[in-house]
């Protein structure tokens, strides 16, 4: 490598202190152990201004400027070193006037950066436009340029794949509405069985009392006809007069016992009709959800609505006969549904 000329050494000197500025932590110049009314946080913007500009003289060459020029900006440099040095040890127990110090420090730094500044700037912008001209600087801005894309690119790659995870939680979010819209028109079907299971358990209840009821009559007419006796009467219409009342009394319980066990038949035809529709709204979910068929849906929909409507045999009444098309309910649900096949 070959020796380099006094100006190249002075130079060097003068990056190795910048740099030395550069690397200073702001935080700790700020002093904030010292309380917010004593710290010197007042100066922390002035300080990253400082920090920034030493920044740009420690990457600069300073090819093209005087050595006296250099020398001076290397001595203004060591002036602020100074007064860095003083706050960075100011300590309010041994200060004799700590306000005053601290306001002094304040107003120092402040003066000397401004002197830094006014008669360094010129020469830096100077030396930086040099360096641009052979290379140096001009790579620098190149490497911050890269180094500006790679941030871009991965920004729009972050963006993209938030912009991806939105539009699938938006699906996800569509799809549980959907669920929840068929859960909540299934459920509304199988949640009208209580209406049918409280109607069963009443004619259930119905049933009992018309049964014990036709059991106490039957039992009644049973005792009466066993202990009926008629003795022999002299005329005919001795006969009638004692037969009749009895007559009279047997075909009463007779029409009761009858009364009671229609009632009877006709509550428990309809417990087993209500039953038999409570049974049908219950299985309609398990039917509908075990397969994906449109049309296997809509026969059970049209199965579940001829259990519900259509009369349905019970074995109980004289006139149960086989439960008939129900072609009229059939095109009622669909026109509900919209289907017309």
């Amino acid at each position: 490598m070959a020796d380099q000329t006094p100006t190249e050494k002075l130079s060097e000197q003068l990056r190795l202190r910048a740099n030395e500025y550069a690397s200073l932590d702001v935080e700790k110049l700020t002093r904030k152990d010292l309380g917010k009314d004593a710290s010197f946080e007042v100066l922390q913007e002035s300080f990253l201004a400082f920090q920034a500009f030493a920044k740009r003289m420690a990457q600069c060459t300073w090819k093209g400027i005087p050595m006296p020029v250099i020398q001076t900006c290397y001595n203004k440099l060591d002036e602020l070193k100074n007064v860095l040095t003083s706050i960075q040890t100011f300590n309010l127990i041994r200060s004799g006037n700590p306000s005053g110090e601290r306001n002094n420090f304040i107003t120092n730094f402040e003066q000397r950066w401004a002197e830094n500044y006014n008669y360094i700037s010129p020469h830096l912008c100077f030396a930086e436009s040099v360096d641009m001209g052979s290379g140096t600087f001009k790579q620098t801005l190149a490497n911050v340029l890269n180094e500006a894309n790679a941030s871009k690119e991965k920004f729009q790659k972050q963006i993209s794949d938030h912009e991806a995870a939105m539009m699938a939680d938006q699906e996800r979010i569509k799809r549980l509405a959907e669920n929840i819209e068929k859960m909540g028109q299934q459920s509304g079907v199988t949640n009208q069985t209580v209406h049918f299971k409280e109607l069963a358990d009443g004619y259930r209840t119905g049933s009992v009392a018309w049964g014990g009821l036709a059991l106490v009559v039957g039992v009644g007419l049973y005792l009466y006809v066993r202990d009926l006796h008629v003795a022999p009467a002299e005329t005919t219409l001795a006969l009638i007069s004692t037969v009749f009342p009895r007559l009279i009394t047997v075909t009463l319980l007779s029409t009761a016992l009858i009364f009671c066990i229609r009632n009877f038949s006709a509550m428990m035809h309809n417990l087993i009709v209500n039953r038999h529709r409570q049974t049908a709204l219950t299985t309609f979910k398990t039917f509908v959800n075990s397969t994906d068929d449109l049309g296997t849906r809509n026969a059970v929909l049209v199965q579940s609505t001829q259990a519900i409507f259509a009369p349905q045999p019970s074995g109980y009444l004289k006139a149960d006969t086989e439960m008939p098309q129900m072609n009229q309910v059939t095109e009622i649900v669909r026109g509900v549904t919209g289907k017309d096949k």
